[in-house]
């Protein structure tokens, strides 16, 4: 499997917050991505666990998750590629999306960083993260 790129994103504090991306494979089974050189699709099939760790990063603990989810690879990968309407912000369309709780990223200015663990069904792990630093809302 291929790793995917590390991105640098900006929420609001206290509030839900949707991840989207492309995840893809030398070894997927869905369509070609729409970048060549990053393989094929991965579809929900492909993967037998997906889990989404957030690590605060300007804690004393920062090795240590502060949040932790494992959804289903259904509910969180798509088996075609999505390109109407948010899914524009990504060139070519995606075929992930995650949704935060608000009370994840609650502290204004605060440093975070997302790693996602996707397992294939054939046992193979890869991942992809992000760095995200939260913004004060209002005052």
């Amino acid at each position: 499997m291929s790793a995917t790129n590390v991105f640098r994103l900006v929420a609001n504090q206290n509030s839900g917050w949707t991840m989207f991306g492309r995840v893809c494979s030398r070894n997927g089974s869905g369509t070609e991505s729409p970048v060549p050189a990053e393989g094929f699709l991965v579809i929900p099939s492909d993967l037998s666990v997906v889990q989404v760790n957030v690590y605060d990063q300007m804690s004393s603990t920062p090795g240590t998750p502060i949040y932790t989810a494992n959804p289903t690879p259904s509910s969180v990968i798509s088996s075609t590629l999505q390109t109407g309407n948010v899914w524009t912000a990504i060139v070519g369309g995606g075929n992930f999306s995650f949704t935060f709780p608000a009370n994840v990223f609650v502290l204004p200015a605060h440093d975070y960083l997302i790693v996602i663990l996707f397992t294939t069904s054939g046992g193979e792990t890869f991942s992809g993260q992000a760095y995200l630093k939260t913004q004060r809302v209002g005052p």
